[in-house]
């Protein structure tokens, strides 16, 4: 079942006075036989709603069950529920989504869990046994907690945490072409490279081949179709075979047999997989992330204004054997920071070289 723990809105003004509830579940049928106090394993949320199943099942719930852990789930502040009521995702509440404050979030929630555990199921925390766990944003969010409280956690899973903050992630388009495989990479550059000479012969066209006609922008098109391309290879499971959709066992675009037409192959898949995950193209652009509507499955502008002010990542390409195209990046914006959040300025690479340097 849900739970809730009020947060102070900023941890930084003790004047403010305003609070936050902050989502958390939690799942204690694996703490052990009483004999001993069993570790503490908090699941820290991030660019996302949270839900139960976090708590259930998975590798997180693997874990704390081989262990005979309590596991608690903490969903990150602004994203699914966890947002001061009837608030707006302007840039006025959004100053207050950071990871310094996501931070010190999880260092108020352990206590406060421990005293859950004590008053609800008469269970003493070990004192040396918190760990905190979490994946990409979520890793390098435990990754920095266990260096900054160490008194409060003891071990930092960071799975795949990108704990280097920078402006151009050039690197990510590299770890997504080799796990696509050699060919596989290589039939999807050859599609993007006739796409490119295509949009300067009939834009209009390509686009509504690709069911993108209401992206204006070349730039923003793209990035949307390498963007899903990205999404197939990292959230690939057998459980959903976006992969082998992608390609096939040969490394093939399907229906790219003989004289078929890459481009054709290309759209058919990025239609596919739009219409698998119930998206459309201004989901995957800048009309996501100009919606400031406070709601659970809004997720895309909270993060749009955490890459600009704090993280960078905007993937790009990299110089040599690049999977996407080379066009658009911080230079020439795709789905750019100003216009996304209707402020200006353009990615904040103080903010983002500070946080880099945690």
């Amino acid at each position: 079942r849900e739970r809730w723990m009020l947060q102070p809105l900023d941890h930084t003004d003790a004047q403010n006075g305003m609070e936050l509830p902050q989502r958390f579940f939690l799942n204690v049928q694996w703490a052990g036989d009483g004999t001993a106090p069993p570790p503490l394993f908090v699941s820290i949320g991030g660019e996302g709603p949270l839900s139960a199943r976090r708590c259930e099942a998975g590798g997180v719930a693997e874990l704390a069950h081989e262990f005979g852990a309590v596991l608690a789930c903490l969903e990150h502040r602004f994203y699914g529920k966890s947002a001061p009521p009837e608030s707006k995702l302007d840039l006025w509440n959004l100053r207050h989504l950071t990871s310094t404050q996501a931070l010190r979030d999880i260092a108020r929630f352990i206590p406060h869990v421990r005293g859950v555990l004590e008053s609800e199921y008469g269970i003493a925390v070990g004192q040396q046994e918190v760990v905190v766990l979490g994946c990409s944003y979520a890793g390098a969010l435990s990754a920095w907690f266990r260096t900054q409280h160490p008194h409060l956690a003891q071990v930092s899973i960071a799975g795949s945490g990108p704990v280097e903050a920078k402006l151009e992630f050039f690197e990510y388009d590299q770890v997504i072409a080799a796990a696509a495989g050699t060919s596989c990479a290589q039939a999807v550059r050859a599609a993007t490279a006739m796409v490119e000479r295509r949009l300067e012969e009939d834009a209009a066209g390509v686009k509504e081949q690709f069911g993108c006609k209401e992206l204006a922008h070349d730039v923003d098109f793209l990035y949307v179709i390498a963007d899903v391309v990205a999404y197939a290879i990292q959230y690939n499971h057998a459980s959903n075979r976006l992969l082998p959709t992608l390609c096939d066992g040969d490394g093939v675009l399907p229906g790219l047999e003989g004289d078929a037409d890459p481009v054709f192959a290309y759209s058919e898949y990025v239609k596919w997989a739009m219409n698998y995950t119930s998206t459309s193209p201004n989901d995957w652009n800048i009309a996501g992330f100009t919606n400031t509507s406070m709601s659970e499955d809004n997720m895309m502008r909270q993060w749009m204004y955490q890459s600009c002010v704090e993280f960078g990542y905007f993937q790009t390409a990299p110089v040599e054997m690049p999977l996407r195209s080379r066009r658009g990046g911080p230079a020439e914006p795709p789905q750019g920071c100003a216009p996304a959040l209707s402020a200006p300025p353009p990615p904040h690479t103080a903010g983002i070289k500070t946080t880099g340097e945690r």
